[in-house]
């Protein structure tokens, strides 16, 4: 009872910790170092969260976090873990959302890193959370380590049972989970029933399958506490018709909870906060169904010799950071009154000092305060284990101290106001076909500035004339605008006499493609909205081609390519066919929007009947994207 007390006295103190000072309008924006605008809908019950999995791996690594005035937040673990939840709560958060892996270790006790995140870290830091007065999600990933789209490996202790038995093992581990939570006073107000789901789930891609196993999760969540919040959780927003799909048939199974969560991680391309306000609003339409954004985030620190590509949403800074999690706050806002929540991913995932010289259960630590550790290979083989890698994402800088973005959900309701300056320009692209005249460059350019308005500035370009438009090729202009560097980019292509090169059109008939593990779809497109992606559990072989009747020239058989996972003995490359010949560029996958284009340059000296294609041999789990088919007279 008296913890209890202590509880909610807390919670209304930091409650009022939020009113604005004294004098201060609750509409007037508040002087910051970013530009916030307002978004209304994102007080009161909205949830306001923050993942902090990776918090008490992180402190027993050695981490330090500072406040606002640089004063460390504590000593050891015991002082920082505790008072780094009364600071998110003091920042506007009334929401924490912890990840709980079965059995995170191997024989020895080693961590798979990443937080090491057992239901005994969910108790230290739930309760943490629970006494600052934040309400708690426990996102079950049923897996010993990490869970999502393309892993969803079954706990070592589930291993070798039918679907059956694995439903029954899942639910005696919520109940017996949640209760234990309960049991050590943490404010579960939430569980998540999976991670990333899509169409995916413990090691089963059967959708029956997968169904049968979320039913028992939820029953089992019920049967603890029915005023516990049910959410499922799935990614990739941005796939045409995804969400609908996946709505109708947890829908049709009968399937019962009340949140449809979503990751939002966006891109330049269709995974943008526009398309996440549509998708989430007809799940909401259609089926009544609570929706928020469980995960999100964007770097607000660039790397020396990085630089975000020219269709980026965001700048790679604080501002790009405000202006992501404004969308996304808006985005799930637009909803209306089922549009209950956003939760920001890792905001305390600093990186900590390396495991070099260190032995025993020091070196333990650095490792698990990673994204995964040496001894995470038995369970996950290949992965690349290291440092956090999201040290650049997070609300803190690299040595602790906290960014004004934390302050987000507190400048949601007053607005918040900067130094009004240049953040960048927008893209200058220009583009020919092989023999034609060079685009002529522009006389301004558009300025960016970090209030998300925008100018015409006047350029000067100082090397133009070095485009040359007699082949095909990719040139940077360099110029200067405002006092700052600027750039533009001129395409030189040959003009394709291919039906439907970039797989926009939804008619197909043009090409042969002979295996339905590749189609067109809007994953990863290289240029507008579609592609012909590719993607099999099983190994990957197949060809994409198109036959055209060409005239006697010279000509030039380009695409664009990215993809990876393609394993030992992978053979990929272009080919033309004419006749009894066939020329061929090999190619390599080599990682996400790792852009690569092969080219075949031939000469036809009469009326030649030609095939143009792909071919794709690979691993199982290959995946990538072929786009933007080229073939056109070459000079």
């Amino acid at each position: 009872m008296k913890k209890r007390l202590f509880s909610c006295i807390l919670a209304l103190v930091l409650a009022l910790t939020l009113l604005p000072a004294a004098g201060a309008a609750a509409d007037e924006p508040q002087d910051a170092s970013i530009f916030v605008q307002q978004v209304p809908g994102t007080d009161g019950d909205f949830m306001r969260g923050a993942d902090v999995s990776s918090l008490l791996a992180n402190l027993r690594a050695g981490a330090v976090y500072y406040d606002f005035d640089g004063a460390p937040l504590g000593e050891g673990v015991d002082d920082q873990g505790p008072a780094m939840m009364a600071l998110l709560a003091d920042c506007g958060f009334n929401w924490i959302r912890l990840r709980v892996w079965n059995d995170p270790y191997d024989a020895d006790g080693h961590g798979y890193g990443g937080g090491d995140n057992d239901l005994e870290a969910a108790k230290i830091m739930g309760r943490w959370a629970t006494d600052a007065g934040l309400r708690v999600l426990i996102d079950f990933h049923y897996s010993d380590f990490w869970a999502d789209p393309g892993k969803q490996f079954v706990p070592k202790a589930w291993a070798g049972m039918d679907v059956d038995a694995k439903a029954e093992a899942l639910g005696a581990f919520t109940q017996d989970s949640l209760r234990a939570l309960l049991d050590a006073g943490v404010d579960v107000g939430m569980v998540q029933v999976g991670n990333e789901t899509n169409g995916y789930m413990c090691g089963e891609k059967d959708w029956d399958d997968i169904l049968r196993l979320m039913d028992a999760g939820t029953k089992a969540v019920r049967a603890v506490d029915g005023d516990i919040l049910v959410a499922l959780h799935f990614t990739n927003p941005e796939t045409e018709d995804r969400y609908a799909s996946y709505a109708k048939t947890l829908d049709e199974a009968g399937v019962d909870y009340d949140i449809f969560a979503s990751s939002f991680y966006p891109d330049g391309a269709g995974n943008n906060a526009e398309n996440l306000a549509a998708v989430l609003k007809d799940v909401a339409d259609a089926y009544g169904k609570k929706v928020m954004v469980v995960e999100t985030s964007w770097q607000w620190y660039t790397w020396p010799g990085y630089e975000l590509g020219a269709d980026s949403p965001y700048t790679g800074d604080i501002q790009g950071q405000a202006d992501e999690l404004t969308d996304a706050a808006k985005a799930v806002t637009s909803v209306g009154e089922l549009g209950v929540g956003l939760f920001y991913w890792e905001p305390a995932w600093t990186p900590v000092r390396s495991a070099d010289g260190l032995t025993g259960e020091a070196r333990d630590a650095v490792y698990s305060a990673g994204w995964a550790s040496p001894y995470a290979d038995e369970y996950d083989p290949g992965i690349a284990w290291g440092t956090t890698g999201w040290a650049d994402k997070g609300f803190f800088d690299h040595e602790g101290h906290p960014l004004d973005t934390l302050r987000i959900f507190q400048y949601f309701q007053t607005g918040a106001v900067t130094q009004r300056q240049i953040t960048g320009f927008a893209p200058v692209e220009l583009a020919c076909f092989v023999g034609q005249d060079a685009p002529a460059l522009p006389e301004t350019v558009t300025a960016r500035y970090n209030d998300r308005t925008t100018e015409e500035t006047a350029v000067t370009w100082t090397d133009g004339d070095q485009v040359d438009s007699s082949s095909a090729g990719t040139y940077t202009v360099h110029g200067e605008a405002a006092g700052m560097a600027v750039t533009a980019e001129v395409t030189v292509s040959v003009q394709s006499l291919l039906e439907n090169p970039g797989f926009e059109d939804e008619d197909m008939s043009m090409y042969v493609i002979s295996d339905p593990a590749a189609g067109r779809t809007t994953d990863d497109p290289y240029d507008g909205a579609y592609s012909l992606h590719f993607w099999s559990a099983d190994p990957v072989d197949f060809t994409a081609e198109q036959t055209v009747t060409l005239q006697p020239g010279d000509y030039l058989f380009t695409f664009q390519a990215q993809g990876g996972d393609v394993g030992d003995g992978a053979e990929t490359y272009a080919y033309v066919r004419m006749g009894d010949e066939t020329l061929t560029d090999p190619f390599n996958l080599t990682g996400w929007v790792v852009w690569t284009a092969p080219q075949i340059a031939f000469a036809v000296a009469e009326e030649t009947e030609v095939t143009v294609g792909v071919s794709v041999t690979a691993g199982a789990g290959a995946w990538g994207t072929i786009d933007e088919f080229s073939l056109g007279l070459n000079g």
